[in-house]
């Protein structure tokens, strides 16, 4: 009988430091800021200090929604950063495709790294017939992007399914994304791992969904319960499982 792993994206997968994610943001509201001036006349130069402070305020509320287990999609994001940023007075016929863009294509220009060890063990169960899932919240980003990311670091043809939450509309540790996941993925939560980092949207996720949690943990970080598997890095899981 088949296995399946499904896989945290961020920390697990991915990981950012913060130079490229101070990159990432600066490029982000350049590129705005071009489109609004060009459009509407906003001297972006001038107010960078003002798209900084917008943009940081639009983080603090994203992060309160997401905890409560909403999901913000980007376009509804680029409409909050929008509405601080002119005081809820945003210029009309602004090019909203195009802003989008400006919004999320940095994460292919200042990307983050992939974890060492993690396309080689991913492969290895590939072709050893293990059922593979990616669940992932997406933050700033959307699946879209995520997916093309995946392709860049040469990951993306080992999963059999995504699950992203700003297609799906709920973050982890919703119950029905996990469920959702192994039903794409046709395996029981008897016959299912999680690795992930996070101890609440992850750990937490996959144990009320009869996954078999996996602690992603790089740190040397004690687990919470220590029952739960510790996984220090992906050869370490490719031996658990060999074992």
């Amino acid at each position: 009988m088949n296995r399946a792993l499904t896989v945290n994206l961020w920390d697990t997968l991915i990981y950012d430091v913060p130079e490229v994610d101070d990159a990432r943001r600066d490029l982000r509201l350049a590129e705005i800021g071009k489109i609004l001036q060009a459009a509407a006349g906003f001297d972006y130069q001038k107010s960078w200090e003002q798209m900084r402070a917008a943009y940081a305020t639009s983080w603090q509320w994203l992060e309160k929604t997401w905890q409560t287990g909403q999901e913000i999609v980007p376009s509804e994001q680029l409409r909050l950063y929008l509405n601080l940023l002119f005081e809820n007075k945003i210029p009309k016929n602004l090019p909203e495709t195009d802003l989008l863009t400006a919004y999320l294509e940095p994460i292919l220009v200042h990307s983050p790294f992939p974890v060492p060890g993690s396309r080689e063990v991913l492969s290895e169960l590939k072709q050893r017939g293990w059922k593979l899932g990616l669940i992932s919240n997406t933050g700033r980003t959307s699946g879209v992007y995520l997916r093309r990311l995946l392709q860049k670091h040469g990951v993306f043809e080992l999963f059999d399914t995504f699950s992203f939450s700003d297609e799906f509309g709920r973050r982890k540790p919703d119950l029905v994304i996990f469920e959702k996941t192994l039903a794409a993925l046709g395996i029981i939560p008897e016959r299912s791992f999680h690795l992930g980092d996070s101890w609440e949207a992850d750990i937490t996720g996959a144990q009320r969904a009869g996954l078999t949690p996996l602690w992603f943990c790089r740190n040397g970080e004690e687990a919470l319960d220590p029952t739960v598997q510790k996984v220090k890095s992906w050869p370490e899981l490719e031996i658990l499982f060999q074992n």
